[in-house]
């Protein structure tokens, strides 16, 4: 990023450039590269009319519009990327929010801006940025993707798209031994599980029909 000069240098030396000082000179005293020093009297000529351009005012009247111009489309590419992770929700759950903060920062937007658009706390967002993702986390995330990779290359055929917690929920039943067969890791036979109603109905007094 060039280096920004206070108006009233740039001043001090552009009356000495018009006083006849060389560039050359001013360059090796100060520091200023020669081609900034060579635009800044060229710009002081036009300013005073002595060649044809546009002069300062205008140019920074034209820099200020470019500026609102660019923080304007900016604006209006973080509010569609948003609106398409939103999907359409009213109601957005926090840990959503979070969620769709980090897809906004994955396609090139500020930190601050998701967090504005979205209702996040940046406080919230590093907080968890900076938490390590747990190994079961990971372990769901793993077997999501290899469900959904399956589905895919299938065309439908096996697997389905699910959740995370979906994936891991049914792995977990079906790792479960069912009624009649031979618990190995406890050595026992495994016995039905009373329907939830009747056990329910018991404990109020109430013979299950």
């Amino acid at each position: 990023m060039p280096r920004q000069y206070s108006s009233s240098v740039r001043r001090q030396i552009v009356v000495r450039l018009r006083s006849g000082e060389s560039v050359a000179t001013i360059a090796v005293e100060t520091g200023i590269c020669q081609a900034t020093l060579f635009r800044w009297k060229r710009q002081a000529l036009i300013d005073a009319g002595v060649i044809e351009g546009i002069p300062s005012v205008e140019a920074d009247e034209v820099a200020a519009a470019h500026k609102r111009i660019a923080a304007l489309e900016a604006e209006l590419a973080l509010t569609r990327d948003a609106c398409e992770l939103f999907d359409e929700q009213a109601v957005v759950p926090p840990k959503r929010r979070r969620a769709i903060a980090e897809g906004l920062i994955a396609r090139g937007h500020s930190a601050r801006s998701a967090c504005r658009i979205t209702g996040l706390a940046r406080s919230l967002l590093q907080y968890h940025r900076r938490r390590p993702v747990p190994d079961r986390k990971v372990r769901r995330l793993i077997v999501a993707d290899t469900i959904t990779e399956i589905h895919q290359r299938s065309r439908g055929t096996y697997g389905r798209t699910a959740s995370p917690g979906r994936a891991s929920r049914r792995l977990r039943d079906e790792r479960q031994p069912q009624a009649g067969q031979v618990d190995h890791v406890r050595a026992r036979p495994v016995r039905a599980a009373a329907p939830r109603a009747a056990k329910t109905q018991s404990h109020r007094g109430r013979h299950p029909r």
